[in-house]
């Protein structure tokens, strides 16, 4: 016979060991105290956004995307433990919201992010997902959108000088001309660059997938030159032995 005591507690124990800590989650701690003796055992802060990253990671999420959940699980957790015990963990979420709203004043953008950031905790990380959280939200204000005419595209183009020799302006007129955000052209690499075909391979783009993309004829010669540059560049850096440093599991 299995002791009922003892495989609830064991039950309830695993669930908060894989949870942020018992202010997240009072519902276990509830379960615990109620059907055993034992104390609820809690996570420190560090252990429960470690517990977040783990989750993130094998999602394959973005590295940006981490760091935003961690900021704003923090800033929850901390926010959290002020709140009166007795409030459900949909309330307290309201109440981290609304103060958001009405006392740090932020935008509506940030709002929309720490709510990503606190739902994703409870649903994917601690499998207790937030059922009808009503709490004040910022509001977008509706602005004029301007694009610039060409010409004014073409002056600001021409103002954009390289800085220390680095190809500043090629940069700028890649982001115009191929459509790409601002951190994918400076993770080019030689093998990225199709001249024949005149397109780019952009890798790891927007959730983690490449794609191809056109590469205006005008860039043509200034990206020839600038592979020639590069590869002359990893030429001497072999050459002097100077070491580069591999990500995660290459440097393995």
């Amino acid at each position: 016979m299995v002791n009922r005591t003892a495989f609830q507690y064991t039950t309830a124990s695993s669930y908060i060991g894989s949870a942020k800590s018992a202010a997240l989650l009072p519902e276990v701690g509830q379960l615990l105290s109620q059907h055993t003796s034992y104390p609820a055992p809690q996570m420190n802060t560090e252990q429960a956004l470690q517990r977040l990253r783990a989750v993130v990671r094998r999602q394959h999420k973005a590295l940006s995307t981490e760091s935003s959940y961690v900021f704003w699980l923090r800033r929850y957790m901390t926010a959290v433990h002020r709140y009166p015990e007795a409030l459900t963990s949909e309330q307290k979420v309201e109440r981290f919201l609304t103060d958001l709203a009405r006392l740090r004043d932020i935008s509506a953008s940030s709002q929309n992010q720490a709510f990503n950031a606190i739902l994703f905790s409870y649903k994917d990380v601690l499998g207790h997902p937030l059922q009808g959280v009503d709490a004040l939200r910022v509001t977008r204000p509706a602005h004029l959108r301007h694009a610039p005419s060409i010409g004014e595209t073409q002056a600001l183009l021409h103002a954009i000088r390289n800085v220390g020799g680095y190809p500043t302006n090629l940069i700028a007129r890649l982001l115009y001309g191929c459509g790409l955000r601002v951190s994918e052209p400076l993770n080019l690499r030689i093998k990225d660059v199709d001249i024949q075909q005149a397109r780019l391979c952009i890798r790891g783009a927007k959730g983690g997938k490449d794609r191809m993309v056109a590469l205006p004829a005008t860039l043509v010669p200034e990206i020839i030159q600038q592979v020639h540059v590069a590869r002359a560049m990893w030429e001497r850096d072999q050459q002097y032995k100077i070491p580069l440093m591999l990500p995660q599991g290459l440097a393995r």
